[in-house]
């Protein structure tokens, strides 16, 4: 599993750019891919995602480069376990200079975000007609990009002059799954006390009130993006105990914790069991002196 990602890093992707550079291609964006072997990795849900255009483009070069140098193996496309970083320019307010702010966001989030740079708003049914993703996904998406204290799009309603969730009373409403209408428009707006870098991390699922009541029984997706996380964690402790060979279990699982704030914080029970998953399978072992060191075994 962990040799996948190292090839990728060190063979792949490196050729790949290299290929593209001899075969003169001028692609608008860049592309880092990383490889798995299905028979070596769980069976993860694959989202389907119908890219936006300027996707096409990389994603069609790096299926010729891998059909020539892979024998033609076939790819299957996990969007939903990418991430993108896009620049989003805007002006503050009349005659001042644009600002320009790189936006960590997922595949399905610049996929919006790249709708928006050929209409001033779009309707949410037309996303999803346009992305093929699924209501549900779709809302999860975006969720984070109109709800949240760094939002830069907004939810301007069916009239497209402006939509708020208040309560009968006149009070502000709690955001759910009917918040986002198929006719409402979505359309960009400022960032508010804008970063140089702004992460986006996907949000819990809106509360569905018209779903089916599901009792005791556990959400599937919730599952789906646990074991998702669990290979993340288990990723993360195997390149600091790679780097640096010997550390204490509070070290180890702060630095893994550090590149894994990206994506999600990761709770300190979580990642002790992920240490102990990966003694079992020989990655690392405890030190026969002291149990609070763990040694990288190669």
């Amino acid at each position: 599993m962990f040799n996948d990602v190292k090839v990728s890093n060190e063979q792949i992707n490196p050729n790949y750019k290299q290929w593209v550079e001899n075969k003169g291609k001028s692609l608008d964006c860049q592309l880092s891919v990383t490889l798995l072997n299905e028979n070596q990795w769980p069976s993860a849900p694959r989202v389907p995602l119908n890219p936006t255009p300027e996707f096409i483009p990389c994603k069609t070069a790096f299926e010729d480069f891998f059909g020539c140098a892979a024998q033609k193996k076939s790819l299957a496309w996990i969007y939903q376990s990418g991430d993108t970083d896009v620049h989003y320019s805007f002006v503050p307010k009349p005659g001042a200079k644009a600002i320009t702010v790189e936006l960590n966001i997922s595949c399905t989030q610049a996929c919006i975000c790249l709708m928006l740079n050929h209409s001033k708003q779009v309707k949410f049914k037309e996303m999803l007609d346009a992305l093929q993703c699924g209501e549900e996904h779709l809302k999860y998406s975006i969720t984070p990009l109109v709800y949240t204290k760094e939002r830069f799009l907004a939810n301007r309603g069916p009239d497209g002059k402006g939509k708020k969730e208040v309560n009968d009373d006149g009070t502000p409403a709690a955001v759910t799954w009917n918040s986002l209408a198929p006719e409402d428009f979505i359309a960009p707006c400022l960032i508010k006390a804008p970063k140089r870098r702004q992460v986006y991390p996907a949000l819990k699922p809106l509360p569905n009130p018209n779903a089916p009541d599901q009792g005791t029984q556990i959400d599937p997706n919730a599952a789906e993006v646990l074991k998702e996380r669990e290979l993340k964690m288990q990723l993360a402790l195997v390149r600091v105990m790679k780097a640096r060979n010997t550390l204490l279990v509070n070290q180890l699982i702060a630095e893994a914790t550090d590149q894994l704030t990206k994506y999600f914080v990761p709770e300190v029970r979580l990642m002790r069991k992920q240490i102990e998953v990966l003694m079992e399978r020989g990655f690392m072992k405890r030190d026969d002196d002291d149990q609070k060191k763990i040694h990288y075994v190669a």
